[in-house]
């Protein structure tokens, strides 16, 4: 298929569907975990209004959620962190990441870097990751609406 493909490509006709079967293609192989450009597009929107509210507001209901859930959290793996300075490199880290859905050769390398470092720290998935997700859902469908 693909070396018929190769020989339309001489044509504009040919060049759009080649273009195509490239996108599919590509899609087909991206991890499951990569979200579409669709589900990209809505993050970005729906990021771009929680920080209406303000970085320091969602950072302040992250973590005030987390210490709800996991309250040992203060005084083991957080124990002497400065929590402002914390929340303002997570709420630039989202903020980074959700910027860089578009570019997910950039973006995977900078979340695995920090996956590997979160481990370092003790993070354990039980205490962070789907609570993270929820959270950041509420919060970026409360200001949407």
């Amino acid at each position: 298929m693909q070396h018929v493909m190769l020989e339309a490509q001489d044509t504009p006709e040919g060049q759009r569907l080649f273009a195509a079967y490239q996108r599919r293609v590509k899609a087909a192989a991206a991890p499951a975990y990569l979200p579409t450009a669709d589900q990209a597009a809505l993050v970005q929107n729906t990021w771009a209004e929680a920080k209406k509210l303000g970085l320091n507001t969602v950072g302040n209901l992250f973590y005030k959620t987390m210490f709800t859930d996991f309250p040992e959290l203060p005084e083991t793996l957080f124990k002497g962190v400065n929590m402002a300075e914390q929340q303002a490199k997570l709420m630039g880290m989202l903020d980074s990441a959700v910027g860089l859905l578009g570019d997910l050769d950039t973006l995977v390398p900078i979340l695995q870097e920090s996956g590997v470092r979160h481990g370092g720290y003790g993070t354990e998935p039980r205490h962070a990751w789907l609570k993270v997700y929820a959270v950041m859902q509420s919060v970026m469908l409360e200001a949407q609406n």
